[in-house]
């Protein structure tokens, strides 16, 4: 066996000490894109769950004819009427009986008191009758809203228009458009 010389052992440490820190260099690399992709599916996941994707409110009083309802269910002809108990709008927290389509694509009828109007997602949250039953409605899958007590037509737009008034401190208007 022949023995190394100094020069011959340093060359080859040199070496397999860059190609460690190579290999350390394109470990790391990797592990950071890893983990960014991780995160962005992570965070694409969490919008899509609470439905935070930008999603503009079209109300009733902009262009109501032009037939943009932005995923919003067209109003039957006879909702376009004024109701007589306009103080049914007034209320933050209406109970209603709500005909919507849940996340499974089945047709649901549900009475539900209404806790909050979350604008920003589209949504009501609404407790049930149940004990624990909390739901978050989104308001593109329901299609008929009605008063719980006298089963009149309950037109959301209209609500949620109030609804902005109330927020903004303005005074809800005493008629209908």
């Amino acid at each position: 066996m022949e023995s190394l010389d100094f020069g011959r052992w340093e060359y080859s440490m040199v070496l397999v000490g860059a190609a460690i820190g190579v290999l350390a260099v394109g470990w790391r690399l990797w592990e950071r894109s890893r983990s960014q992709r991780q995160r962005h599916r992570r965070i694409d996941a969490a919008r899509s769950r609470s439905a935070t994707l930008s999603m503009p409110l079209h109300s009733g009083s902009k262009g109501s004819g032009s037939g943009d309802t932005g995923g919003m269910p067209a109003a039957p002809r006879h909702a376009a009427r004024p109701v007589a108990n306009a103080a049914l709008y007034d209320n933050p927290h209406p109970v209603l009986r709500l005909q919507y389509t849940d996340i499974y694509g089945q047709a649901t009828d549900r009475v539900v008191t209404v806790e909050r109007l979350d604008l920003y997602r589209q949504a009501i949250v609404a407790r049930g009758t149940e004990r624990e039953d909390l739901r978050t409605l989104s308001l593109g899958r329901i299609r008929i809203a009605r008063d719980a007590a006298s089963g009149a037509h309950f037109s959301l737009n209209t609500w949620i228009e109030r609804m902005r008034q109330q927020e903004a401190g303005e005074v809800p208007q005493s008629g209908f458009r």
